[in-house]
């Protein structure tokens, strides 16, 4: 899935890899809002994660920097891991264009990014893990199931006599 917004002043809508709009159950506004005041509890030093994460994501903006981060269950606890990176490409995706303020340098800003964070590993707040760890179907509409028959298919014989 894949939150996106016209500007900053827009709403954030969910859309498939084909750009089409899907409809949310749960408004994208309030996971994007956990991210952007996200607060941790606590902070370890853990190079390698001990298990699979339970949920992953990445944030892109529109002047190419990209934070992926992993999410996994240790003593109870919800922890993240982030990574950093830069593709020049992406520098000017965004509809505005090159945004007001981005770094002129996205390669050193994504490098100190990492720098910071390579190695860590963030504890959530429970209530943000909760939002993180939601699987993709709670933002997606419900689709009632249409087993349709086909019109042609052959009567079956009655067999029960």
């Amino acid at each position: 899935l894949t939150f996106t917004r016209a500007g900053s002043d827009a709403t954030y809508e969910i859309t498939n890899a084909d750009g089409s709009i899907i409809l949310p159950r749960t408004t994208p506004n309030t996971a994007i809002g956990v991210i952007a005041t996200l607060a941790f509890t606590d902070v370890e030093r853990l190079a390698n994660p001990i298990s699979e994460p339970v949920s992953s994501g990445e944030i892109k903006t529109d002047d190419g920097l990209t934070l992926t981060f992993n999410i996994f269950e240790s003593g109870g606890a919800s922890w993240m891991q982030v990574n950093a990176s830069y593709n020049d490409r992406d520098r000017n995706n965004g509809p505005a264009g090159i945004l007001g303020g981005a770094p002129e340098n996205g390669e050193a800003e994504a490098q100190s990014i990492h720098d910071r964070v390579n190695g860590w590993r963030f504890r959530l707040e429970d209530s943000a893990a909760s939002l993180l760890n939601r699987p993709s179907a709670d933002y997606l509409p419900e689709v009632a199931s249409t087993e349709e028959t086909p019109t042609d298919a052959p009567e079956k014989p009655d067999t029960s006599s």
